[in-house]
């Protein structure tokens, strides 16, 4: 298949150069984790509306929340997209213009759908009287802090602001993939076991929703396409072998590491196998589909669980029942995110002709280049707050340790 060629031209292009044609196994892998993590989350809500009552299965699959493994994929995704988005010619202020267009012209507009939405439903805004607190939700970061103090977080939970960070220290580490992946990875390592040893002494944050934690994640997805793809047959020996043994076997390492070990071995498994098997036209413009309006559903799937779950008696339910339940969320949550692709689309062209001006237009051109300077060092910061404690209230650090 066309995709296939170029995953593999991408594989072993020269140094820096890549392909713009977009790949089939991307969206086959985010398709699947976005499904994963609604699953996750409808059947969290039905356990906490009855403990007894049925759910569709797959809650754990070896032995990890199925919810954390979509994450994981989504991550190693995001890795990917990034490398094989730039080009040799790469700077950091065209990234984060590109990310912000990537990011927030969704998120605002889903927002203030979903805000609305309930409004309506319920009588009255999420968040209290403190609106200065609006600032976390425009910058993305209000799932994030929630853990610190309520706010008017509404949709994204904590991974709008977690991808953030994520994205603020990628053009360091993609330098690192590039010139120096032993070294990167060796010092990403460091960061990880040692955070972790001592991560209570250091952090009140939840440690899956740590961007340092989850740096071997999305560095394996900057990876993937340069070197692991070199050896895809290998690696798809490899994980496969991964994935029975860990079928039967628990290994005796820490969670956080074993979903690491888990989310590569699952996501080279998929990745062979969109690359290798000959799909049906109709099925890859299926996924397309899935994936293209995957972040919108993301963003709004969770309030369409709250709103819808509570109307039905979840003691009650068949197995039947929970199924067509389930596959409703599902419609509902792309049906509202086709929904808002028009205007989403529509508000992006605006802002990236905005963003992107013509060479002429001095000032405009200068001021842009100056939000995004801000925009980045705003990355940073929370980034730095991270390791560091600068914010005391809002920082995931802990002051006391």
């Amino acid at each position: 298949m066309a995709e296939s060629i170029s995953l593999h031209a991408q594989a072993h292009a020269p140094s820096g150069e890549v392909m713009p044609k977009r790949l089939f196994f991307l969206d086959f892998i985010r398709a699947i984790s976005v499904l994963m993590i609604i699953l996750y989350h409808f059947d969290l809500q039905i356990l906490a509306q009855s403990p007894s009552a049925n759910t569709v299965p797959g809650l754990v699959v070896f032995r990890q929340a199925i919810g954390d493994l979509g994450v994981t994929l989504f991550i190693m995704i995001s890795g990917v997209a990034l490398m094989t988005s730039t080009s040799a010619r790469f700077s950091a202020i065209e990234f984060y213009k590109k990310r912000f267009l990537g990011i927030f012209p969704s998120y605002w507009i889903a927002y203030l759908a979903v805000g609305t939405a309930l409004f309506v439903l319920r009588g009255g805004w999420v968040g209290d009287n403190d609106h200065w607190k609006i600032f976390l939700t425009v910058t993305g970061f209000d799932g994030l802090t929630l853990y610190r103090l309520p706010n008017y977080y509404l949709i994204g939970e904590w991974f709008i602001g977690f991808i953030l960070c994520m994205y603020a220290m990628f053009p360091v580490l993609r330098r690192g993939v590039i010139e120096r992946p032993l070294v990167t990875w060796a010092i990403v390592a460091v960061v990880f076991f040692v955070l972790h040893r001592n991560y209570d002494q250091l952090f009140v944050l939840n440690e899956n929703r740590n961007p340092l934690v989850r740096l071997p994640e999305f560095l394996f997805g900057l990876c993937f396409i340069r070197y692991v793809m070199r050896v895809d047959r290998y690696a798809f020996g490899i994980s496969i072998a991964a994935l029975v043994l860990f079928a039967f076997w628990y290994p005796p390492v820490p969670i956080q590491l074993y979903g690491i070990l888990l989310g590569i071995a699952v996501f080279c498994a998929l990745a062979f196998i969109a690359e290798h098997v000959v799909f049906p036209v109709a099925v890859v413009k299926f996924v397309g589909s899935l994936a293209k309006y995957s972040f919108l559903a993301f963003l709004v799937h969770h309030q369409i669980i709250y709103v819808l779950l509570p109307r039905f008696n979840a003691a009650a339910l068949t197995h039947t029942e929970v199924y067509v339940l389930f596959a409703l969320v599902i419609l509902l949550s792309f049906a509202v995110a086709v929904a808002l692709h028009k205007p989403v689309e529509q508000f992006t062209n605006v802002l990236r002709r905005l963003i992107f001006v013509k060479d002429d237009a001095r000032i405009v051109k200068a001021s842009v280049t100056g939000f995004s300077w801000w925009m980045g060092l705003l990355g940073i910061a929370m980034f730095a707050s991270t390791l560091y404690g600068v914010a005391h209230f809002y920082s995931p650090c802990s002051m006391a340790g």
